[in-house]
């Protein structure tokens, strides 16, 4: 019974997951959620990369012909909001979802002069059975749900290497020929918004966007929560 009470208590606890304020309605506190750090001033036109030396490109960049027309990522890949997308992820902090919805249609979607179609990036199979979830695709329900953006999960994943240990053209070699477009009845659309969590090499956002190309999918840019 005591054992029953505790888990109640810590299901039930609503602290702020940064600053551990209690009693709060969200994962983050108002002060914690505006104080995230927005990646600002000139960016690389292709990956969204802050410039400082270079003008319009990256160097990165460059050196590679991605297939999506640009990528956005909100933030960096470092301090709070890569604690929040750990917790998020492998602490099992669902409620994160709606967080993480909220600053993709603040932050970039509600901006979108077109009609936004939203397709998630799938995670591994092996991943969605070992955490019991998609970590995108409820992301992306939250946008639907909350703020009538349309998504269509039109891509499955193949495989269960990691890409973590692996580089640019390592990760282009593990995922070439396992991203696949689903059957789907109605017509293609023309662009879609391929959203993800970090944008590190592309790679995975790459083999997406060829997937969808070749199924009909005309335009595919790239939205990420952070750049790794």
């Amino acid at each position: 019974m005591l054992a029953q009470i505790l888990m109640h208590y810590v299901l039930s606890s609503r602290h702020c997951l940064l600053c551990n304020k209690n009693e709060i309605d969200s994962p983050l506190c108002h002060r914690c959620l505006t104080n995230l750090p927005l990646l600002k001033g000139q960016r690389c036109a292709v990956c969204g990369t802050p410039l400082l030396s270079e003008y319009n490109i990256c160097m990165r960049c460059r050196d590679r012909q991605f297939s999506f027309i640009r990528n956005h990522s909100l933030f960096a890949y470092e301090g709070a909001v890569k604690e929040l997308i750990y917790q998020y992820k492998f602490n099992n902090e669902k409620r994160l979802a709606e967080v993480f919805a909220h600053l993709l249609f603040y932050e970039y979607l509600s901006d979108n002069p077109y009609p936004t179609v939203i397709v998630p990036v799938p995670a591994r199979k092996v991943t969605i059975q070992r955490r019991g979830w998609d970590h995108m695709e409820t992301i992306s329900r939250c946008l639907k749900k909350k703020y009538n953006v349309s998504v269509v999960n039109l891509l499955e994943r193949k495989g269960k290497t990691s890409q973590k240990s692996l580089d640019y053209e390592g990760r282009i070699h593990n995922l070439r020929g396992k991203i696949h477009v689903k059957k789907y009845q109605s017509p293609m659309p023309e662009k879609v918004i391929l959203i993800d969590d970090v944008f590190t090499t592309g790679a995975t956002l790459e083999q997406c966007t060829v997937a969808l190309h070749s199924a009909g999918v005309k335009e595919v840019e790239t939205l990420t929560l952070a750049l790794d």
